[in-house]
């Protein structure tokens, strides 16, 4: 049996992907050429673990470990001490006040304590980006700055999403970008600061409202500075596990030809795909970025869903035949009226 493919799109229907090529994964092989694409390994910028164990172990400011709350009130012990004489000296002299001195906060330490509870490969080390070691407490090394934390989470994941950027600038837009993900967030200014939190879909778990399973202390933060920060990155949290395994048949690259125009895409095992506008020469995998990938996952019945990053791009959808080695499939947009493209499976 074979599939019927009617014409392709009408002009103008699919988006331009008009961004400069991707290169191939410069050291990893892919299955069609019987070498492991890294992909559990690959620094995407993404954390691999159990969201629900990150949020679930996460203190709130008015609910920290002892530990923890020994470590920091060590930490301001003398910044306390001269904030009193400062407010004796005020009460004094109104006319001539004195500036207290900033406390130190435990927002990174929060974050670790959280990253050390999931534990495995996602422990806080000893060392930190800065010539310094981590704080330890609590039988754990914990980071205590948040260009720290994004120097580490930078170079241990990858680099994070810019959450700030262009039109995306105000608290709602960003909001919006990030509803129904998890992860971490870094909000930057200066050298040292400002603040980071965890992104629980909807909300910062420090905005008043019980977090996870814990209805103990909750914290409330300032959303609106929050949000005004100059930088705001984001390392999403993934699961550790495929929620979708691809068929065998599916692993790697196919030529998707719409009218005249063709993309190649990469179908990873663990449910990334990659696109290309040049046809790749060998059967390497391409390496993933943010920009040029997205996940897809089992559709209705015999079929595909390919959901890109790039929030400008409509989901596609490829139907196929329920046989064991598929090499043709049909492509459609997801509540799109167009006519149909086809997916051939590329052979090298």
């Amino acid at each position: 049996m074979t599939i019927a493919f009617a014409g392709g799109l009408t002009e103008g229907q699919r988006q331009p992907r008009d961004r400069s090529d991707w290169l191939d994964h410069p050291s990893a092989g892919c299955a069609s050429c019987g070498r492991q694409c890294p992909m559990a390994n690959e620094q995407d910028g993404k954390l691999r673990l159990d969201a629900a164990k990150l949020i679930q172990s996460y203190p709130t400011y008015r609910s920290l470990p002892a530990p923890m709350k020994t470590y920091v009130d060590g930490l301001n012990a003398s910044a306390v001490k001269h904030n009193k004489e400062v407010d004796a000296w005020n009460l004094a002299h109104p006319d001539d006040p004195k500036k207290k001195q900033a406390l130190n906060t435990p927002c990174c330490f929060q974050v670790s304590w959280a990253l050390n509870a999931v534990g495995g490969d996602h422990t806080v080390p000893a060392a930190s980006p800065r010539p310094r070691p981590n704080a330890h407490f609590g039988g754990g090394y914990h980071l205590g700055a948040v260009d720290e934390l994004e120097n580490y989470l930078n170079g241990k994941y990858g680099q994070g999403e810019t959450v700030k950027a262009g039109s995306r600038n105000t608290r709602k837009t960003m909001e919006a970008y990030l509803a129904g993900r998890q992860g971490i967030l870094a909000f930057r200014e200066g050298y040292a600061g400002a603040h980071t939190e965890i992104w629980d879909k909807t909300r910062v778990l420090q905005n008043g409202a019980p977090i996870g399973n814990n209805s103990s202390g909750v914290a409330t933060i300032d959303a609106n500075w929050m949000w005004a920060r100059p930088s705001i990155y984001f390392w999403e949290v993934v699961p550790e596990r495929p929620a979708f395994i691809a068929p065998p048949w599916l692993i790697g690259w196919w030529v998707v030809t719409d009218l005249m125009a063709r993309y190649y895409y990469y179908f990873y095992p663990d449910g990334t795909v990659v696109y290309k506008k040049i046809a790749p020469a060998y059967p390497n995998c391409p390496l993933p970025t943010e920009a040029n990938s997205g996940r897809f996952s089992a559709g209705q019945g015999p079929s595909l869903r390919i959901q890109w990053n790039d929030e400008d791009y409509a989901a596609e959808l490829y139907a196929y035949l329920p046989v064991s080695n598929v090499t043709m499939m049909a492509g459609s947009y997801e509540n799109i009226a167009a006519l149909p493209f086809s997916a051939a499976k590329m052979s090298f």
